[in-house]
């Protein structure tokens, strides 16, 4: 019973890393004529890789190139209904990814500033800015920990879609080579959860 209970909180370790890193590339389409990260840079393919590190000595890796996610976010895109290698926001997604860059271009403006603040007695919340990056941070109950950095670059990106789509492919690839390539990390009383970018198909930890 004992080892069964630590598998099961091992999947569901494995399966919170990579429903984070899903929840960022689905739903979208890469147009797989559309040549990859390295061949458009000139630059050494890139990794995406997934750690799980339990506590009680679990471990779980994933490594997948970018290249591969692209031509997944392809068959997605196909699945969908849609081509190109954007995300449509619904009928009026023109309209919608206007608004989206008229309140982003707000933000760039405004320059340093706390987005967010909330502190309580369990959970302490921050979202804030400080040059070219967005923080995220939340620490709850002394023992869970989320760290996330979002470059202003990979937003502009993303945002400059064309026909009123959101480019999370072209993010995909500018977040490759900003922030140092890191995604998320996630400290919690079980497991360490980190996603990150670089050019080495083992991962440099």
């Amino acid at each position: 019973m004992l080892n069964l209970l630590t598998a099961s909180r091992r999947t569901a370790a494995a399966a919170v890393a990579i429903g984070a890193l899903a929840a960022m590339l689905a739903p979208a389409g890469a147009a797989l004529a559309r040549p990859s990260l390295a061949q458009d840079t000139g630059t050494a393919a890139q990794w995406v890789h997934v750690r799980v590190q339990e506590h009680g000595g679990g471990r779980v890796s994933v490594n997948l190139p970018i290249s591969l996610l692209e031509v997944a976010l392809e068959i997605a895109a196909e699945h969908a209904g849609r081509d190109g290698h954007g995300i449509h926001l619904g009928d009026d997604e023109g309209a919608r990814v206007d608004q989206l860059r008229r309140a982003w271009a707000e933000l760039r403006q405004a320059g340093d500033a706390e987005y967010i603040d909330v502190t309580e007695d369990d959970r302490n919340v921050r979202v804030y800015r400080r040059g070219e990056v967005v923080f995220i941070e939340v620490d709850e109950d002394n023992q869970r920990q989320v760290r996330m950095r979002i470059p202003f670059s990979v937003v502009d990106v993303l945002l400059g879609g064309e026909d009123g789509r959101l480019d999370l492919v072209g993010a995909l690839r500018e977040l490759a080579h900003s922030n140092g390539g890191e995604i998320v990390q996630v400290t919690d009383d079980d497991a360490d959860v980190r996603i990150w970018i670089d050019t080495s198909p083992a991962g440099q930890e």
